[in-house]
C-alpha cells in the first residue's frame, strides 16, 4: 500500500470503549500505524462507550476519530448518522477498511461503499467461519449473509486476516477467491516493558 492515502477506518465501536471488547484494541493501533506512514486516517464508529449518545469529533494521535449516535439490536449496533456521513464523503477518501462482519454498522457501510464502487477492504476478526455462526443468531446471520454479506465479499477488493487459522477457515465457509493479507494483530511493546512492581513479585515469589 502507497504512502499518503485518505483511508476510512469502519468498526462498530472504537477506543475508549474496551467494554466491548473484540479488536477495539488492534483497530486503534493499526489506525495509529497508518497515520504514522504519512496517510489521513478517519475512524468512523459508534459513541459506545463515551459518556454522551451523540456525534461528535475528536483527534486521538493524529486520527481523526467521528464518533455517531447509535442504537442496538441483539447487541449489534445501528447508526443511521454514520451511513448517511459515509454518503457524503463516499468520494473524499482513497479506500474504505471495514471492521468485523455481522454488526449492521459493518455490513450495511459495506453494501453502500459497493453500490457506489468504493474500494473496501474487509477485516473480519475471526466472525465468519462455521462453528461461530452456528452459535449465536444462527437463522439471522444466514439471511443477512445471502441478502448482503455474501454479495459485499465477491465485490471487495480485498480481506485482511489476522491468523491463518482465520483465514482457512474463512474462505472454507464462504468459497469464494479474493486477493487477501495474514497480518497478525499489532501490540504496544512498551506495555510489556514496564518494570513489574518489587513488591507484587515478591509477594508471588516471582
Amino acid at each position: 500500500m502507497r504512502n499518503n492515502l485518505k483511508i476510512c477506518i469502519i468498526a462498530p465501536a472504537y477506543w475508549p470503549a474496551i467494554s466491548y471488547g473484540g479488536p477495539i484494541n488492534s483497530v486503534k493501533l493499526i489506525a495509529e500505524e497508518l497515520a504514522k506512514f504519512g496517510n489521513k486516517v478517519s475512524v468512523f464508529t459508534s459513541a459506545f462507550g463515551l459518556n454522551e449518545n451523540k456525534n461528535k469529533k475528536e483527534i486521538i494521535n493524529n486520527v481523526e476519530v467521528c464518533y455517531f449516535k447509535y442504537f442496538t439490536f441483539k447487541r449489534w449496533f445501528i447508526s443511521f448518522s454514520l451511513l448517511k456521513e459515509i454518503w457524503k464523503q463516499k468520494n473524499n477518501f482513497d479506500i474504505f477498511h471495514i471492521n468485523l462482519v455481522w454488526d449492521p454498522i459493518s455490513w450495511m457501510s459495506g453494501f453502500l461503499l459497493i453500490l457506489f464502487n468504493k474500494k473496501i477492504i474487509i477485516t473480519p476478526h475471526g466472525t465468519v467461519e462455521r462453528e461461530l455462526i452456528q452459535k449465536r443468531s444462527y437463522l439471522l446471520k444466514k439471511i443477512i449473509y445471502f441478502l448482503f454479506i455474501k454479495f459485499i465479499f465477491k465485490k471487495a477488493s480485498g480481506f485482511h486476516f489476522t491468523s491463518e487459522i482465520e483465514k482457512d477457515k474463512f474462505f472454507e465457509y464462504t468459497k469464494i477467491n479474493k486477493p487477501y493479507k495474514v497480518i497478525l494483530n499489532p501490540f504496544n511493546a512498551e506495555e510489556f516493558q514496564k518494570k513489574a512492581d518489587k513488591k507484587l513479585l515478591q509477594r508471588f515469589n516471582l
